[in-house]
């Protein structure tokens, strides 16, 4: 699994789709302005058992974790072509910050150059993002591109649910997404807890891997010995659920820090010297007479106590793990009827009880053998546990203070913070998910125009073969194989629509995509419009086309994403005619809609004499439709004003249009319309005069930075 590498978004799409909370956008735009960004969404961890353990290097390990549906944090992220990083947060306390990748840039291995360049020496929540950026630096020395990042978060700071870790991680991909760097996720689990080194800790990387790894309703089971993960779905019973009680902030003063490393370095380097070399302790080994072996104190270090936590901490996740493989194999006996509803109660029951039975034996060893508790955790333990409907309750994090996480009955009157299962860390955006099924995709690709204005400015080779990339490149082999790419085997046939004299030309410059009949090139006789170029292209469909892409071969900029986004929306919600729009300032073919928001109508303002509005929004030259649509529109367009005497249309021009009569003859006969603004304002972009071709070649070019279309 790579990271989650794809192209940014255009604020205004973003904001228009919904997809994300609207005001964290506008404030990003006051900010930074309008831009291409990514939105990303981190989790809370919660450590169900395990505490202590992700940095053990002489123990086998099993760590319990998920990811909290209520606590994330969020990052608007916009790519730089410079080296500069910005960040800025919404939450008060946190002033902004700006520094360049050249500071962070690191020479020799990771853990040389910390020591050598020792703590920082501000304190600030900008060292987190630092740290990020300096761990891929060491990775990648060519590192280039900084980022504009804006953060808002419901995680506790301090809280012990690791909002620090969320912050090395979205700030990790922040930089990786704006470099186009390719990761395993579980390399950059390993990145983000060494980066977190970088402010002074040296924790393991428990937190890094929950945000990055776990899915939406498991519990997450790692091992760090080396890294190992596997998910165990589903996660609670009904009617159960995880709560957290804030403390107060968790100490991360220098003495609390101090603590904190001392109990790293126990196990890090005072323990694995009373083992027996190269020996790896597991679940199996023999710790009690190992045990007596080890020192009670040294240098005033409680070593015994330290190591008989490990062995008791890691018990109990294995304890843990198994708990939840009883329950996902009771619910599995009860969908094949072998359990009943009452026993299915029961055992949801008996996993709580468990469940809570290991967070108070947890919270125990955290105070007795680590002394990471305060007396704030200690008030607040003790109150809940005198509830009805609490379980257990445990300290999570690195203590001396912070969150409680506790197991309850979710129906309790207890007011408490109330978690199930979250997903990891991910993108938000429109959902781009095609609905399963057979579809019958193929594309139409229309390559005719006069092209008038390019040839007044002493261009005479057709606008959708001029080159838009470095090397040669045609503008209508981009579109095809951004189309072929986009829609993958789930395509049966692409055609090409070119002008008369021109087909082996086209022919010559698709050939590297033929397969069999899979690309053709055919021909408009005539220039009479594009909805006359889509007539002649359903001469040539296949049988079990049922769903049809038009767009044109002029139009390089139509992202993949588009394209897809387009054609979840058409296909889910049975339409018969799909726009994907952008809103934009001057739209040129404004989409009109009514006061419920449902399509009425299009207009084309230069040919038609329309209006232009100050903003709204517009079609960008990209259609779905389904066959039946178009046979229906576009046949009975043709035989109601084909004037045969004439050989030319009964309308102004003389043409027949695409996409405007497709949104009028749809409606006409009570056909679905819709818009989707799924693109971003530049995807409108065609090649009409020099200055768009250059416009053109420039965004492709600075589009090729990323692992995107």
């Amino acid at each position: 699994m790579t990271a989650m590498l794809c192209e940014p978004r255009s604020t205004s799409m973003l904001k228009a789709m919904g997809v994300c909370d609207v005001g964290l956008i506008e404030e990003f735009e006051r900010r930074f302005g309008e831009s291409l960004v990514w939105v990303l969404d981190c989790p809370a961890r919660l450590c169900l058992s395990g505490e202590h353990l992700d940095y053990v290097p002489w123990y086998r390990c099993e760590v319990v974790t998920a990811a909290s549906d209520v606590f994330r944090m969020q990052a608007v992220v916009a790519p730089r072509d410079d080296g500069v990083v910005r960040i800025s947060t919404v939450l008060d306390g946190f002033p902004d910050a700006e520094f360049n990748i050249d500071e962070l840039r690191v020479s020799g291995d990771w853990q040389s150059w910390l020591e050598s360049r020792g703590n920082p020496p501000e304190r600030g929540w900008q060292n987190y993002s630092k740290g990020a950026v300096a761990r891929v630096t060491c990775a990648h020395p060519g590192l280039e591109f900084g980022f504009d990042c804006l953060f808002d978060s419901t995680i506790p700071a301090a809280g012990g649910s690791s909002s620090s870790s969320a912050l090395v991680s979205l700030s990790l991909l922040a930089v990786l997404l704006s470099n186009g760097l390719e990761s395993s996720r579980e390399r950059m689990v390993t990145w983000a807890g060494q980066a977190e080194w970088y402010v002074g800790t040296r924790g393991g990387s428990m937190d890094h891997a929950t945000q990055l790894l776990c899915e939406e309703g498991a519990t997450l089971r790692l091992e760090f010995q080396p890294l190992f993960s596997a998910q165990v779905k589903p996660g609670l019973p009904d009617g159960y659920a995880l709560a957290t009680v804030f403390t107060g902030e968790a100490g991360k003063s220098s003495e609390a820090m101090g603590a904190f490393n001392e109990l790293v370095h126990v196990q890090q380097q005072v323990i694995p010297r009373c083992i027996p070399e190269g020996q790896l302790l597991d679940e199996h080994s023999d710790t009690e007479e190992l045990e007596d072996n080890i020192p009670e104190v040294i240098d005033g270090m409680r070593i015994r106590e330290r190591f008989r936590f490990v062995v008791r901490e890691a018990r109990r996740s294995r304890l843990m793990s198994q708990h939840f493989e009883r329950w996902q194999s009771t619910l599995a006996k009860a969908h094949d009827g072998v359990v009943d509803e009452r026993g299915l109660r029961s055992a949801g029951l008996e996993l709580a009880m468990e469940i809570g039975s290991c967070f108070n034996a947890a919270f125990a060893d955290t105070r007795d053998l680590l002394g990471t508790h305060t007396q704030a955790v200690e008030r607040e333990a003790e109150r809940l546990r005198s509830m009805d409907g609490v379980f257990g309750v445990k300290l999570m994090g690195a203590g001396f203070g912070g969150l409680l996480l506790a197991i309850v009955e979710a129906s309790t009157g207890v007011k408490l913070d109330l978690h199930q299962l979250g997903e990891g860390i991910h993108i938000l955006g429109p959902d781009e998910d095609v609905p399963a099924g057979e579809h019958g995709l193929a594309a139409v690709i229309l390559c005719g125009g006069a092209g008038s204005r390019m040839k007044a400015e002493g261009v005479s080779r057709p606008k959708p073969l001029l080159n838009v990339l470095d090397g040669h490149h045609p503008s209508t082999r981009h579109v095809c194989e951004r189309v072929i790419r986009s829609l993958g085997s789930t395509l049966e046939q692409l055609i090409v629509v070119v002008p008369p004299g021109l087909e082996g030309e086209y022919e010559r410059e698709l050939g590297h995509l033929h397969a069999g009949d899979f690309v053709r090139v055919i021909t408009q006789p005539e220039p009479l419009g594009t909805g006359d170029a889509v007539l002649h292209a359903l001469d040539h469909l296949e049988d079990g086309v049922r769903n049809v892409y038009v767009s044109f071969g002029s139009q390089p900029l139509v992202r993949m994403s588009t394209i897809r986004s387009s054609l979840a929306h058409h296909l889910s919600n049975n339409l018969a005619f799909t726009l994907p729009t952008t809103i934009r300032d001057h739209p040129y073919a404004p989409l009109l809609r009514g006061a419920a928001g449902e399509v009425v109508g299009s207009s084309e303002t230069h040919l038609e004499g329309a209006d232009m509005p100050e903003r709204g929004e517009t079609n960008i030259g990209a259609y779905w439709a389904t066959r039946d649509a178009l046979e229906i529109v576009l046949r009975g367009f043709h035989t109601d004003n084909w004037e045969v005497d004439a050989g030319r249309y009964a309308t102004r021009s003389g043409e027949f249009g695409y996409p405007n009569e497709m949104v009028r003859g749809c409606l006409a006969r009570e056909l679905t319309v819709d818009g989707i603004p799924c693109a971003d304002a530049d995807e409108v972009v065609g090649i009409k005069t020099l200055e768009h071709l250059e416009f053109i070649r420039s965004e492709l070019r600075r589009r090729s930075r990323y692992v995107t279309d």
